[in-house]
Formats: structure tokens, sequence, C-alpha cells
């Protein structure tokens, strides 16, 4: 895969059309975290466009004091906000949605046991820790999801919230 870097020094050259390659590489990504965040299912692809306008509007004020994927991220989190304030009534941070993000994450890690006292204690284990994120407060949890499943370290955790 392409170097961010690499794609942000191509594009601030001139090479719009590079611009692509930002977008598929984050597309995916950013659509399960603006889900998990906000809680809104139809207003996932409206939010995620907005991300990738702003992106490309202000790329040429990213100043590389973090990586590329957290200066991206900060923008969303600001966006998604942006519309918690909008749509206050509607908007539910880490709803339900979440936990069904949080499961497809879970499920797709390969499990190539079939010992069903394993499979039943994971069953547990999984009821146990989404019992224990319901009660955590809503910055916790953005730590958690943004550590545990889109990989920032806590430095960049620290630099975006």
């Amino acid at each position: 895969m392409i170097e961010d870097s690499y794609i942000v020094d191509k594009f601030l050259n001139g090479d719009k059309d590079i611009f692509k390659d930002l977008i598929i590489k984050y597309n995916k990504s950013l659509l399960n975290f603006i889900r998990f965040y906000t809680g809104l299912k139809d207003e996932c692809e409206d939010i995620l466009q907005e991300v990738f306008i702003e992106t490309y509007k202000s790329i040429k004020n990213f100043n590389r004091n973090s990586s590329f994927k957290t200066w991206l991220y900060g923008i969303a989190i600001n966006i998604c906000n942006s519309y918690r304030r909008k749509y206050k009534k509607n908007f539910k941070l880490f709803s339900d949605n979440s936990e069904n993000i949080l499961n497809e994450k879970l499920n797709s890690i390969p499990d190539f046991t079939y010992d069903l006292e394993r499979l039943y204690l994971l069953k547990e284990e999984r009821e146990i820790l989404f019992n224990i994120l319901d009660n955590l407060p809503e910055k916790y949890k953005t730590v958690i999801f943004l550590r545990d499943t889109e990989g920032f370290s806590y430095k960049e955790i620290s630099n975006l919230l």
C-alpha cells in the first residue's frame, strides 16, 4: 500500500487524482469509525463525504506534526461532533449500532477451534466486555475504539482528543 506521505506530497505537487488513493485506503475504516462514534445509520455516508471534502480542502494545512491518519481522524471527530450538535435529539454516541460494529470486528477474527466450551467462554467474555463498555464514559469508549480497532497509539489518541 502506498504511504500517506507519498500521496500527500504528490497531491500538494499538483496530482489531484491521487486523492482517490486516500479515499480508497481510508473509506472503510473511517465509515466504521463514524458509525461507531455517532450511532447514526443514515447520515454516515454524508459525514464520510464531508470528511473527505474537508480533507481535500485542508490538506495544504497538514503540518506533519502527527501522522496523516491521526490528522484525518481529527477531521472526522470534528465533523461528527458538529453533527452531534446539529442533531442532538437523534444523536446517541455509541448506540446499539456500535455493538454491531464491534461484533463485526470480533467475528472477522478466524476461530479455528471447535471446542464448544471455549466458544461458550468466549461468548461469555464478550458479553462481560460489552457490559463494561456500556458503562464507560464516552471519552474512554472513544480511546478504546481508536486503540483496539483502528490501531492508533496512545500518543496519537491524546493528540486527537
